[in-house]
């Protein structure tokens, strides 16, 4: 039964970063939930990146109508951003498949530390101003 707590613990702190990360810094739920799921509780790394998606793709959405309500969206742009950010991620989702789970794990957990490391920069230079 603890062991069930815990993982409910860590999904929900998890989920709870991530939900930050992305309504705060824009930043991708993957950089908090994979981390903490492969760390904590053993998932494998390209389970947990996939979990993590899954839940990115709903906190964006929650997130992009927040902004867009305020007007802070700009579609012309974001179109063609958009064309880059799918081409890219079919090539990075396949390629993901090729490398091994540790390296896999290694790499989403320094890209996560660095994620975290400009997001904390970008609240402490805002509240310096």
């Amino acid at each position: 039964m603890n062991e069930l707590w815990f993982e409910v613990l860590i999904c929900f702190l998890a989920g709870a970063g991530a939900g930050l990360g992305t309504g705060f810094a824009g930043m991708s739920a993957a950089t908090v939930i994979s981390p903490m799921l492969v760390t904590f509780l053993g998932v494998p790394a390209y389970d947990a990146i996939g979990i993590a998606l899954g839940s990115d793709v709903l906190a964006s959405a929650v997130s992009a109508r927040t902004y867009a309500k305020s007007g802070a969206i700009d579609i012309k742009n974001g179109i063609v951003m958009m064309c880059g950010v799918l081409g890219m991620t079919m090539v990075g989702s396949w390629l993901s498949t090729m490398v091994p789970n540790s390296t896999l794990m290694i790499g989403d957990i320094i890209a996560s530390g660095e994620t975290l490391v400009q997001c904390l920069r970008y609240v402490t230079d805002y509240y310096r101003k």
